[in-house]
């Protein structure tokens, strides 16, 4: 899995972050991540509370991302 490193959600842990862009981070498609949050694979998307639309757009917590971004971590056996 190739990673985004323009897309930068460490450097505001209480911020939110756009499907779209958090696709872009993981270099999969929108789909997929919604297949995984889906399957509970994934962190749950949070609706944005500045979007009162009845099509709210889905927002992740940038602190959820670095949890998971962190348990992808593997290190090789010494």
């Amino acid at each position: 899995m190739m990673t985004d490193k323009n897309i930068d959600f460490r450097s505001n842990p209480d911020a939110l972050t756009s499907l779209k862009n958090v696709a872009k981070f993981f270099d999969v498609t929108n789909q997929t991540i919604k297949n995984w949050y889906k399957a509970g694979k994934f962190p749950s998307p949070v609706v944005n509370p500045l979007d009162d639309s009845s099509s709210s757009h889905k927002f992740f917590r940038n602190k959820d991302l670095i949890e998971f971004e962190e348990s992808l971590t593997y290190e090789e056996p010494a």
